[in-house]
């Protein structure tokens, strides 16, 4: 089991340099975006290690990993330092990886290269993404390769129009497969976020595996 936390940087006036790359963020209507105590449980696959690979596949086999939300309503009002800080305070409270949106992914990444030699070292960044914005745009997963991350976080909603199961599958096949094109590791977040009902989705780590993800969350 693994759990998801949510992290918010304090606002500032001063916006940070925004980076070239960013997705659309499809959100599905009504959807309550949340920013502390975000909590979820992940159902990582057993053989999390060999599909991820890499310090990320390592640490998510772990008994007892814990993935960090860091997310704010207005990413480019915040100061370098601000992102720097909560980046560095995930780190040595001994979390696992930091999922952060589009805006924050080269920040993140930067600063938690900063730790390499040291201990605790570099957190994995994973981009957190929506799956429509993926299939649409597989690009994506490249521009966030450049940035730094070592993952995406593919987000989307069962009530979208996927036509049929089928089709959801389809979906994810197309971004998982994006994500390797770029050597990122795909993690499913099915429901993350939703405003009502449980996040997560029950089946959720029988869906990775057999769309090619390595993690999913599960309602718990």
């Amino acid at each position: 089991m693994s759990r998801i936390m949510s992290a918010k940087p304090g606002h500032v006036a001063k916006p940070v340099a925004q980076s070239t790359w960013r997705a659309q963020q499809s959100a599905k209507p009504g959807v309550s975006r949340r920013s502390l105590l975000l909590l979820l449980i992940l159902h990582v696959r057993a053989a999390a290690s060999l599909a991820i690979g890499g310090a990320l596949g390592r640490e998510l086999a772990k008994a007892r990993p814990v993935v960090v939300h860091v997310w704010d309503a207005k990413p480019a009002e915040l100061q370098r330092y601000a992102i720097d800080d909560v980046s560095m305070a995930c780190r040595e409270a001994g979390a696992t990886a930091v999922l952060v949106g589009p805006e924050l992914v080269e920040a993140v990444a930067k600063e938690q290269e900063l730790a390499r030699g040291n201990f605790p070292g570099p957190l994995p960044v994973i981009a957190d993404c929506a799956l429509k914005d993926l299939v649409e745009s597989p690009e994506l997963c490249a521009g966030a390769a450049k940035l730094g991350a070592s993952a995406i976080g593919i987000r989307y909603y069962e009530e979208e129009e996927w036509g049929d199961a089928g089709g959801l599958e389809e979906a994810l096949k197309q971004a998982v497969a994006a994500a390797e094109a770029s050597s990122l590791a795909a993690i499913l977040l099915g429901e993350f976020g939703a405003a009502a009902g449980p996040e997560g989705v029950v089946g959720g780590s029988d869906l990775a595996a057999r769309v090619g993800a390595g993690a999913a969350p599960t309602p718990g």
